[in-house]
């Protein structure tokens, strides 16, 4: 029956949505004492990891999990380290010779000039 898939869809939509507001909320609680490393680097959560670099928090969850974004499973709550964060928005910088290269039809990074 059409109806029972369409409450299942629901169920688990709504159960995904509760998840990330628990993951926000447990975040927003913990902000004061996020986890550190032995070698003193400190993890931030989803929510602090999406903000950092502008993008959704299923995003990241979806980035993390395609291992795109190197993340720390902590008990329950995936975590990143902040030089993690930064070299991925490093490696993604758009600067004036790669601007350049893409405004004349060039859209590998890597051929010369």
């Amino acid at each position: 029956m059409d109806l029972s898939r369409d409450i299942e869809a629901l169920v688990t939509d709504f159960m995904v949505l509760v998840e990330q507001a628990v993951d926000r909320a447990m975040e927003r609680r913990l902000l004061t004492s996020a986890p550190t490393r032995p070698n003193g680097e400190q993890l931030v959560g989803v929510a602090a990891a999406a903000e950092r670099l502008g993008i959704s928090t299923s995003t990241v969850y979806k980035m993390a999990a395609r291992v795109e974004l190197p993340s720390v499973k902590l008990g329950g709550r995936l975590l990143f380290k902040l030089a993690d964060l930064a070299a991925h928005a490093e490696k993604r910088r758009r600067t004036p010779a790669i601007v350049a290269r893409l405004a004349r039809g060039r859209n590998r990074i890597d051929q010369r000039d």
